[in-house]
């Protein structure tokens, strides 16, 4: 599970195990006892930022299994593309470039 933090707000993205399809849920607050991992090379890139985009993603076969957020700097425009992706009852996160 994946949680990311926003002003009074976390947005949370976890595995349905079942079916292999990513799992986007708003929350009015964060989970405790979450690992903090911001110092991550992909995720760290986002702390600062709003998102200004995001996407539900199905593969081929019809599932719902990646979700895909654009993350901007309101001060100096920057962005950072991240998608995620259920796969083994895991998320996997992979940067986007463009």
């Amino acid at each position: 599970m994946l949680e990311f933090i926003f002003t009074g707000r976390a947005l949370r993205l976890s595995c349905n195990v079942d079916t292999d399809e990513i799992v986007v849920e708003p929350h009015e607050t964060a989970t405790p006892g979450l690992d903090d991992v911001s110092a991550d090379d992909l995720l760290g890139q986002g702390i600062g930022k709003v998102i200004e985009y995001a996407w539900w993603m199905s593969n081929h076969r019809g599932y719902q299994d990646a979700f895909q957020m654009r993350l901007l700097d309101l001060d100096d425009r920057s962005e950072a593309t991240r998608q995620f992706e259920a796969a083994a009852s895991v998320v996997w996160v992979r940067t986007v470039t463009g």
